[in-house]
C-alpha cells in the first residue's frame, strides 16, 4: 500500500511523533516524509522540536522534509526554547540546506544574525 495515496493513515501515525520511544519517532520522521499530506509537517515539526539533539533523527528530519523544509524552517526558528537546545542550530542550518524556494537566501541571512549573536562576544569599550 502506497502511504502517500492513503491520507488517512496519516492521521494515524502523527500521534507516533510524541511516542516515549527514539525508534518509533525515527521511523515515524521517515514514515512521514513519504506523505503528500500537509499534515505531516506538524508531525516532523513536532519531532524536530523535541529530538534536535539526537543526530540520527536530526538526519530522519531532514531527509523526510524536502517538501516543507521552508515551513518547517519559520516554524521551528519562531520557538525561542528550541534554537537554545542543543542540535537546534545544526537543523535549521541543514533546513535551510534542503529548502530550494527564494526564500532560502533570506533565511540564510536570518540564521547567520542569530548565529553572530550567540558567538560573537560583546564589546567592551
Amino acid at each position: 500500500m502506497a502511504f502517500h495515496l492513503h491520507p488517512e493513515l496519516v492521521a494515524r501515525v502523527l500521534p507516533l511523533a510524541r511516542d516515549p520511544e527514539l525508534r518509533v519517532r525515527f521511523q515515524v520522521a521517515f514514515t512521514l516524509g513519504q506523505s503528500e499530506s500537509s499534515r505531516a509537517f506538524t508531525g516532523l515539526a513536532q519531532i524536530a522540536e523535541n529530538d534536535a539533539a539526537d543526530s540520527w533523527l536530526r538526519t530522519a528530519v531532514l531527509s523526510s522534509s524536502v517538501k516543507c523544509a521552508g515551513p518547517l524552517f519559520e516554524t521551528l526558528i519562531q520557538n525561542p526554547v528550541f534554537v537554545q537546545r542543543d542540535g537546534a542550530m545544526a537543523l535549521l542550518k541543514e533546513t535551510v540546506l534542503h529548502d530550494r524556494s527564494r526564500e532560502s537566501t533570506r533565511r540564510c541571512e536570518s540564521l547567520a544574525g542569530d548565529s553572530r549573536q550567540i558567538v560573537e562576544p560583546p564589546c567592551d569599550d
